[in-house]
Order: C-alpha cells, then structure tokens, then sequence
C-alpha cells in the first residue's frame, strides 16, 4: 500500500516561548499519524495549542487517553487506534516522539510526521539520529510491519524539507507466533553518542515514520534527531500560515 500524502508544517521553537509566539498567528501542526486501509483512511492531528510551551520554548504534548482513527470517508470504520503518543520540540535543535498504535481489522499503513522545528543556520552542523519499534500480535495468528521509506526502512531523519539525514529500522520486521511480542532498534551514526556530519548550512530539522502493521496488531515507536551546535541565542519562533511550507509528498 502506498503511504498517504500530507502537508509540512513550519514550527519554530525558540526561547521566547512558543505560546506567545504564536498568539497573533494561531497554532500549527506538530504532529499528525495518518492511517489507511480497506477500511478507508483518517488522521489524528496534534497542533501547538494543545501542547505546553516551557520557559525555554521548548514545546511539548502527551496523550491522555486513546484516540480513534475513523474513515473520514464517514463509514464509521475505525482505520486504527493511537494508544498513546507523546512529542518534544527542544530550543537546543531536537525532536523526539514515541507512539503506540493498533491496526483496525485490516491491515492498516501508517504514517507519522512532526512538523518541522527552525533551528538557525548551522554552517557546520552535527547530527544523530535513533529509532526504536516494538511489535505486538493481539489475535493469534502473527504479526509483521513492511517499512515504507528507501530500502525498506520505517524511519527517516530529514532536514531543510526533502534532504535526508538517517533511514533507520529496514523491515519487514515481525514474530511468527500467536501473542509474541519482539523489538529492534538502531542508530546512526554507529556508536554510543557518536555524531556524524551533516551537508549544511541547514535551518529546519523533522521526522517521519512510514509503514504497513498487519491487522489488530499493534506496533510502539520512539525515535530523536539532533544537531549540534545549538545556536547560542536559542531558536527563534517563527509561526503562522506565511511561513509553513509544503512538505514533499512521498
């Protein structure tokens, strides 16, 4: 199944506090998990209002409680359920999120995107990226995850919009038996903290995630992306519909 289009959004996360960055401009999009099966397709969308903002404008959001994926096509089907979700947005140049999500009684695909966060010119910059997923069968019968970015990977590190940083996590991936359970991880660089370079300058960091998980079963993501150095006067916020972009479609 091919993964849904989407749209990019532009979010800058600086010190002088993301709420107040945005109280003329209205909020954006963080983040989005979009799901599509047989049973038709739906989005969950999380935008800056819902979240918190710290001193540091550092932006960050949690799920309370789970979420439904309908068909927005107004069948009523539940395409897939969000478990739990969480998001930080870092004024030192980060991302990071985590998720769980279960397939509906179809096989389902799955994309999750952040929006993403403006983090200055860096003439020379540094970067690491990492990725976990974990994979679950809830009916008996197995369960697998086919990843749908280059090489057959399930996540991708990206910069300024289209360049990639990391594809991590190449599938297919899955356990054979009924109500297993297993989990992989991987990084890049190689190495415990290692950074690699990046082909700057670059101003705008995010992440994606793309897959198939097999039907009624559920799947656990949690990925970063960094770079360094951080600006010395934090990242500037920058929001409103005259600076969001549009993000490559895949």
């Amino acid at each position: 199944m091919r993964s849904l289009t989407k749209s990019q959004w532009f979010v800058g996360v600086g010190a002088i506090g993301l709420a107040a960055g945005f109280s003329s401009a209205g909020s954006v999009t963080a983040l989005t998990i979009d799901a599509a099966s047989s049973l038709g397709s739906g989005t969950f969308e999380v935008t800056t209002d819902q979240g918190t903002t710290l001193p540091d404008g550092t932006f960050i959001w949690s799920l309370d409680s789970p979420v439904d994926i309908l068909d927005a096509g107004g069948s009523g089907s539940t395409i897939a359920q969000v478990l739990s979700g969480s998001i930080l947005m870092s004024s030192t140049g980060s991302i990071s999120h985590s998720f769980v999500i279960q397939a509906g009684n179809s096989a389902t695909n799955v994309v999750v995107g952040t929006g993403l966060v403006a983090v200055g010119a860096f003439a020379n910059p540094m970067g690491r990226a990492s990725a976990g997923i974990t994979i679950t069968d809830t009916d008996g019968d197995g369960a697998m995850l086919t990843g749908n970015m280059a090489g057959g990977t399930m996540f991708e590190a990206n910069y300024d919009g289209g360049a990639v940083f990391a594809n991590l996590l190449a599938g297919p991936f899955g356990v054979a038996n009924g109500f297993d359970s297993d989990a992989m991880s991987d990084e890049f660089p190689a190495g415990a903290g290692n950074f690699s370079p990046v082909a700057g300058p670059i101003s705008q960091i995010g992440i994606d995630w793309d897959f198939n998980l097999s039907a009624n079963d559920s799947s656990g993501g949690t990925s970063v992306f960094v770079v360094i150095p951080a600006p010395a006067a934090g990242l500037g916020l920058i929001g409103g519909l005259g600076l969001m972009g549009a993000r490559r479609r895949r």
